[in-house]
């Protein structure tokens, strides 16, 4: 048996899938299985995959279904007990098996397995994903709360850096099938309300921006995000943990921003009066007031003037 497996959902991205199976090649650890999900694609990847001779690489077709389908047959179809994932279009740097196979180790009362990752922009840019409430490099260990580090900067886990035991979905379930938006953070909060997540600056994943066909950049918009719903289920005659109640507000404001971004303003004001100010940071509920209140051509000189500043400061 191997001692990873590695769970690859792919979907139209044949410009891309070799150089993200040839990033797990090259890594440090090589005793690890490939498992290729090819959800229903309609370009050649299936053919680039199964051009590899190596026996480690295993391709499944299914019709299309969605990534979290592809993701769930990665899972059933493993040989291997713990679990990494990683998109057809991202990749990893040479010790990223190294290192959270390290971390399993060194941490066994996890419920996830995260590394750093970083951001690849089309124009060669690359940024580092902004994760805060953590101590800083080069701290590896579980993190102090993951709902307050995703509520203050981007969730410490990534679709493409994280690993789990095959246990942790039976008392968490599978990805969700049929969601548009957010299955993966739903995933991410799922297994952070019953167990501590270890994470580790080093063994950065690179989460490339600059690929065709991304899922995320289709413009798939539901009234509430999946966690969202299942905290909602779940707590019904409980408390809500703060933390958690803070990054249900950061969802629901972020989720504001995209209505807003694609013209959806109506849709927005109806998500704002949801929210209750006191369990999320004012400054994003009040970010997210202004860009409903001002008119769009004062709001876009606003995010440009911030974008400039932005850009000032990381220079």
């Amino acid at each position: 048996m191997p001692k990873v497996s590695v769970v690859i959902p792919l979907y139209n991205k044949a410009p891309h899938i070799s150089r993200t199976i040839n990033s797990v090649l090259a890594q440090t650890v090589q005793d690890f299985e490939i498992v290729v999900v090819d959800d229903g694609s309609t370009d050649n990847g299936c053919q680039i995959v199964a051009s590899y001779t190596d026996p480690r690489i295993r391709l499944i077709r299914q019709e299309n279904q969605g990534v979290s389908a592809a993701r769930n047959r990665g899972i059933s179809e493993a040989r291997s007990d713990f679990l990494a994932f990683l998109d057809a279009d991202d990749e990893w740097g040479n010790d990223h098996l190294e290192v959270l196979l390290r971390l399993r180790e060194n941490f066994p009362e996890a419920g996830a397995y995260s590394t750093a990752f970083i951001h690849v922009y089309s124009e060669g840019k690359i940024v580092p994903a902004r994760i805060k409430k953590i101590p800083p490099a080069p701290w590896e260990g579980l993190i102090p709360d993951y709902f307050l580090s995703a509520s203050f900067g981007e969730p410490p886990v990534c679709s493409s850096a994280v690993a789990i035991p095959r246990e942790i979905f039976d008392t968490v379930g599978f990805f969700k099938v049929g969601e548009k938006m957010g299955e993966d953070l739903d995933m991410w909060g799922r297994v952070a309300l019953h167990y501590p997540i270890a994470f580790s600056w080093k063994g950065v994943a690179l989460y490339r921006l600059d690929s065709t066909a991304r899922a995320c950049l289709i413009n798939y918009l539901e009234k509430e995000l999946p966690f969202v719903r299942f905290v909602k289920e779940q707590f019904k005659s409980k408390r809500v943990p703060r933390t958690v109640q803070i990054y249900i507000g950061e969802l629901q404001n972020q989720l504001i921003r995209s209505f807003i971004k694609n013209g959806r303003r109506l849709e927005a004001i109806k998500i704002l009066f949801t929210i209750n100010p006191l369990r999320c940071r004012k400054v994003t509920y009040f970010r997210s007031v202004a860009l409903i209140i001002l008119p769009e051509p004062l709001a876009q000189i606003i995010r440009a003037l911030k974008n400039f500043l932005k850009t000032q400061f990381q220079d």
